[in-house]
């Protein structure tokens, strides 16, 4: 019942690091994140161990006055 990202980057060569960020989630929300895989004869893999995270409040706190602004011509 998981809902699959629409675009993901292709997989890097084997052994690299490889990084997805997840854009577009709620705030003060729970996610769970796993990945399937599936090799070039279209055979799946079973789902990997599931991290979870649950984002942080959305920041409505405005920046704070420069007070420090110089310009030099």
């Amino acid at each position: 019942s998981a809902t699959p990202f629409a675009t993901v980057p292709d997989p890097l060569g084997s052994g690299l690091a490889q990084s997805f960020v997840a854009l577009g989630l709620q705030p003060t929300t729970g996610y769970w994140f796993a990945m399937r895989t599936r090799d070039e004869a279209s055979n799946w893999s079973a789902i990997s161990n599931v991290a979870s995270a649950t984002t942080t409040a959305l920041d409505t706190t405005a920046p704070g006055t420069i007070t420090d602004l110089n310009a030099t011509p």
